[in-house]
């Protein structure tokens, strides 16, 4: 399959669009517009303009309302650059560990790639429980929308971050839990690492990433305060067996 179709499916856009609208901004030649089907339109201006003000990026309560706000754009760059641009070999990574009953969390999922891939790629997959967590936005919408339009038998568990509930009460042990893309954007990284360390039985596998870049804006200070805590954890509690930007653990 097309690795843009079911956005065109979704928004009503062609290929070109979804080219343009999923690219990097370094690549923008005008300020293009997000189509939207649940919230307002925002321009690629507006979303560079807020995404590096750390002023926008102070408390849970804005870092919800924002993702809500950014969604569509989301929508796009998620799916183009774990599809198109960076060519994340999910089978290779962790394929090895499922089985037809695996319980799969996506945590901080947007659309979902790595929930994706499996239903595209690992059979059979209809008895896999998948468990998918996020804020309640358009990008969310839309991975919700592709997993049961390829998979309408699967067993899909949707779960939503609050202000007030960060990790929302989840029906574990995990077999696979994947946390990507979203480590620092978290205020309390470490408090979301313990948790789900709790949600993962014995020999189960983490996949994550943690950009490791200079607190700005989105890239909140309080998850770089607390980087050296939680990757001491991860390593005093998991073995890991793949190294590079996507790394993979085992639980001990």
């Amino acid at each position: 399959m097309l690795w843009y179709q079911d956005l065109t499916d979704y928004f009503g856009v062609d290929e070109k669009t979804c080219i343009a609208l999923g690219r990097p901004f370094k690549y923008d030649t005008d300020n293009k517009i997000f189509p939207s089907k649940s919230a307002n339109q925002i321009s690629r201006e507006e979303i560079s303009k807020f995404w590096i003000d750390e002023n926008r990026w102070k408390d849970k309560k804005d870092i919800i309302e924002n993702y809500k706000k950014i969604g569509s754009w989301l929508a796009f760059r998620q799916v183009y650059k774990n599809e198109a641009e960076s060519g994340t070999s999910f089978r290779d990574l962790f394929f090895e560990h499922i089985k037809p009953s695996s319980r799969i969390l996506e945590y901080g999922c947007g659309v979902a790639p790595l929930s994706f891939h499996v239903v595209m790629n690992y059979r059979p997959n209809k008895d896999i429980n998948f468990s998918l967590c996020d804020v309640k936005s358009e990008h969310y919408e839309f991975g919700q929308y592709r997993l049961k339009k390829h998979l309408p038998e699967g067993h899909f568990n949707f779960y939503y971050s609050t202000e007030d509930r960060v990790i929302p009460q989840m029906d574990g042990p995990f077999d696979v839990v994947c946390i990507m893309d979203v480590l620092e954007h978290l205020i309390d990284p470490y408090g979301v690492m313990l948790s789900l360390y709790d949600k993962m039985s014995k020999g189960s596998v983490l996949v994550e990433t943690w950009v490791d870049c200079p607190a700005s804006g989105c890239n909140l200070k309080s998850s770089s305060e607390a980087r050296a805590k939680t990757i001491k954890f991860i390593q005093d509690h998991y073995k890991q067996t793949k190294f590079g930007d996507v790394r993979k653990w085992i639980k001990f």
